[in-house]
């Protein structure tokens, strides 16, 4: 016989994130850089959606998986961020994603 839905469900309200960044603290002018690699694991109920990184897994929870970027300096306040971020989905049915993004970014 079949347990019930609703009672066996078990609690997944952990998240956590694990970062590492090496190079400037902060990229201000031409040929400054840094590199920053950090995996991250949230489950279903551990943030609401509408405070979830939006980027990571294409928003949401019930995802683990990691990032991986860097910045680089092109002129005073102007820098080139690149960034990798895989996810895979925690519980439930089988989906993974992997993007890749690339922005110019100014500071005034």
């Amino acid at each position: 016989m079949a347990g019930n839905p609703v009672t066996d469900l078990n609690d997944e309200t952990n998240a956590w994130q694990v970062r590492m960044d090496f190079g400037w603290p902060k990229v201000d002018y031409a040929g400054q850089w840094n590199i920053f690699a950090l995996y991250k694991y949230v489950e279903r109920d551990s943030v609401l959606d509408a405070f979830s990184d939006s980027d990571f897994h294409l928003g949401g929870t019930n995802a683990k998986g990691w990032v991986i970027g860097g910045n680089y300096g092109l002129m005073k306040n102007v820098w080139a961020t690149g960034r990798w971020l895989s996810a895979d989905v925690i519980s439930g049915p089988k989906y993974s994603n992997d993007i890749l993004q690339l922005d110019v970014n100014t500071r005034f």
